[in-house]
């Protein structure tokens, strides 16, 4: 099990995902599902997990297989306005931090890092800043080439019919 080994795992629905060629460890039980260092490294998928990245559950049905590992190995290289990170100072002296939503010329939106949407006058604000970077670390050197390979099959094998997303 994934918490024997220091990683948490998600078991998705059964038999969603073939489980040839791997070994079984309980015919019954085994079930085949994306593992990561913590909870906080985790992505949605069938409507399970963190809302803070993208959401997985088709995207092997929107990106080739080398794209997920170009996202996966330099993921700063192509981020999405969605992911863009603000740092923000309240005239109170309050520091937050998030994801970009909405700005425009005199009010900004953002989902701070916990999940909570957050709204605020400019004018209001002591410091804004807004990154055009990746929270997502890099996994190239934490992974081998194996379990790089593997992700990437996993990931690339996600592929709903459009009415199996939830």
């Amino acid at each position: 099990p994934a918490a024997l080994c220091g990683i948490v795992g998600y078991k998705p629905t059964a038999k969603r995902i073939s489980r040839e060629g791997a070994y079984p460890l309980s015919f019954t039980l085994d079930s085949i599902g994306p593992m990561a260092r913590s909870v906080a490294d985790c992505h949605r998928t069938d409507g399970e997990g963190g809302r803070m990245g993208p959401d997985l559950t088709a995207i092997g049905r929107s990106r080739a297989p080398h794209h997920i590992r170009s996202a996966l190995i330099e993921p700063g290289a192509d981020v999405r306005q969605r992911y863009w990170v603000v740092d923000a100072t309240t005239d109170a002296g309050k520091s937050i931090s998030g994801f970009l939503m909405n700005e425009d010329t005199y009010s900004v939106q953002f989902i701070v890092f916990g999940g909570q949407l957050h709204s605020y006058a400019k004018s209001g604000l002591s410091k804004f800043n807004v990154e055009k970077i990746s929270k997502m670390p890099s996994y190239k050197d934490r992974f081998s080439a194996k379990q790089l390979d593997d992700l990437v099959s996993y990931l690339s094998s996600l592929r709903p019919g459009k009415g199996d997303v939830k």
